[in-house]
C-alpha cells in the first residue's frame, strides 16, 4: 500500500499523468492484491524509495522500509522487496 500511495503521491506532486500501464499496476495492486504488479511499482518507482518517503510524508515513525537483504530478520519475505517492510503499528 505504501508504494501506491507514493506512486499517486509523486504523480499528483509532479503533476505528470501516470501511463496506462502504470495506472494498470495501481489497479492490480490494489483491487486484486496483485504481487507482480506491485513487484512492477516498486520497480519502477525506486524500491525502498517508496517506503521512505511515505514515513516522511505521513509521519509513520514506527514503519521501516525493507532491512539488509542479508540479515535473514524477514526469511519468508524475498530480501529487498516491498513484502519485506515493517509496521510495527
Amino acid at each position: 500500500m505504501f508504494t501506491v500511495v507514493d506512486v499517486l503521491h509523486r504523480a499528483e506532486a509532479e503533476q505528470r499523468v501516470l501511463t496506462a500501464d502504470q495506472y494498470d499496476f495501481v489497479q492490480r495492486a490494489l483491487s486484486r492484491s496483485d504481487d507482480n504488479a506491485m513487484n512492477a511499482l516498486w520497480d519502477e518507482f525506486g524500491g525502498s524509495r517508496t517506503i521512505t518517503e511515505m514515513i516522511g510524508l505521513a509521519n509513520l515513525r514506527d514503519t521501516r522500509p525493507p532491512t539488509d537483504p542479508t540479515s535473514g530478520e524477514r526469511p519468508w519475505c524475498p530480501p529487498g522487496t516491498w513484502s519485506a517492510s515493517t509496521s510495527t503499528r
